[in-house]
């Protein structure tokens, strides 16, 4: 929302909104021929705790009953109006400069193929 006149001067906490926490590796896929490759993406325990850590981190931070999310790991169907032009991927560096230098290894194959 623009307020006075400019965006992002403030934050989900000054707005009283809720905050939606939806894990999802299927973003973390790269492409093996014309299928998915998951093997780039955190296995699953340690995957687990890293997104209930933020959860806990983010309702120690903020209004717990704001704080939503869904069952990791589950088949979810969500819907919600997105009120913005944004979604944030976070990262971290290791794994993004492992999935650049995959993807470059990928982008040579093609075009040498």
């Amino acid at each position: 929302r623009v307020h006075g006149g400019k965006m992002w001067q403030k934050s989900i906490t000054d707005l009283n909104y809720e905050l939606l926490l939806v894990s999802n590796f299927t973003l973390y896929a790269t492409l093996k021929g014309n299928k998915p490759d998951y093997h780039l993406a955190m296995k699953t325990d340690p995957s687990k705790e890293l997104y209930q850590s933020f959860v806990q981190k983010a309702c120690s931070q903020y209004k717990k009953e704001f704080v939503k999310d869904g069952q990791f790991g589950a088949h979810m169907q969500v819907e919600i109006t997105n009120d913005g032009p944004v979604t944030l991927q976070l990262d971290s560096p290791e794994k993004k400069k492992s999935q650049q230098l995959n993807n470059k290894t990928v982008e040579e194959t093609s075009t040498t193929s």
